[in-house]
């Protein structure tokens, strides 16, 4: 049996057609289908969305509208905070399920982004990159155009996605590249993107053209033809990456198993808007089929790991009352 987890929020759980839901043994039964990769969810190909109600809050806080970009928007304080938060929450938790084949119960811990290990396995993953040559594209945004994080994000992507549907047709081909989003110190995103195996990419001229006027970014972009230099700036990503998410950070002293970083914004700026560590294009590691499997698992729920640990089947801890109860709350909340 595989199966994907809930890492920075809370669950995805699927109902099975055919089976009636009824009472607390029963509403979580799951049958495992076509796996959906997800950094925060438990996936199956039929399914409910169940996010930590943090995480909640924090994504509804960095749409709030302002015309002060600074502290990403006002919205800073209150992702650190609630990040901080979610941290401490999660920490020494962990997913229990019940296979209903076999009354297998299987205690699977949360490893979220904060988790040590995290970004180092990601960064294992960057060091495996090879290619001859390659360009080095850097996109930035005028923050004044934007009145949120959330804003601001949902443009740059969506105009990154345009630049790249006009570049991969000037090619004539689709374009290999490792995306990545880092946030400045007031906040603003803005993207790094290596292209492997082309020796060239577009006039930076031309290019500032269309990030600017055409699609309303901003007028500072960086491009940088590399040759046979690509190992160097395969380089620059991995010190980047440990740079700002490996190393020990004074103002955020996590608990034991939880990372230190050098910057816990960057860390909780990507939580809050559930980005990845980085994204590739199609293919790019040539990643091997999921292994579905017809195994029929209920979630029994969160618990703390020593309950977890000495499960009988009977008892459940307060965790997933205070989620559902807080989640509830939010939502009335948001709905007046």
């Amino acid at each position: 049996m595989e199966i994907i987890l809930a890492y920075d929020s809370c669950e995805r759980v699927a109902h099975p057609r055919g089976r009636p839901s009824s009472g607390l043994d029963q509403k979580h039964r799951a049958e495992r289908g076509a796996v959906k990769k997800s950094e925060d969810t438990v996936a199956t190909s039929e399914h409910v969305r169940r996010r930590h109600y943090l995480f909640l809050e924090t994504a509804q806080a960095i749409k709030r509208p302002t015309i002060d970009y600074r502290n990403a928007w006002g919205a800073k304080g209150h992702v650190l905070s609630n990040a901080r938060s979610y941290v401490k929450k999660v920490q020494n938790r962990a997913i229990v399920l019940r296979n209903l084949e076999t009354d297998e119960i299987r205690v699977i811990p949360y490893f979220t982004r904060f988790s040590d290990g995290y970004y180092r396995a990601a960064i294992g993953k960057l060091r495996k990159l090879r290619a001859d040559r390659g360009v080095f594209l850097t996109l930035t945004i005028d923050p004044t155009r934007f009145v949120s994080l959330d804003h601001a994000y949902r443009e740059i992507q969506a105009a990154w996605n345009r630049l790249l549907t006009m570049l991969q047709k000037r090619c004539g081909h689709r374009l290999e590249f490792v995306k990545i989003v880092e946030f400045q110190k007031n906040g603003s995103p803005h993207l790094h993107v290596l292209f492997l195996n082309i020796a060239r990419l577009i006039d930076a001229d031309e290019l500032r053209e269309f990030w600017d006027h055409r699609y309303g970014q901003g007028t500072f972009v960086y491009l940088k033809k590399l040759g046979n230099r690509i190992n160097k700036v395969v380089s620059y990503l991995v010190k980047y990456m440990e740079k700002n998410l490996t190393m020990p950070d004074i103002e955020f002293q996590g608990p034991d198993g939880l990372t230190d970083a050098a910057s816990f914004q960057q860390i909780a700026l990507s939580w809050a808007l559930n980005l990845r560590a980085f994204s590739t294009s199609k293919g790019i590691f040539n990643t091997p089929p999921m292994n579905n499997s017809n195994s029929i698992w209920e979630f029994l729920g969160v618990f703390d790991f020593i309950d977890a640990e000495n499960w009988d089947g009977k008892r459940f801890s307060d965790i997933e009352a205070d989620f559902v109860r807080l989640k509830a709350e939010l939502e009335l909340r948001w709905a007046g």
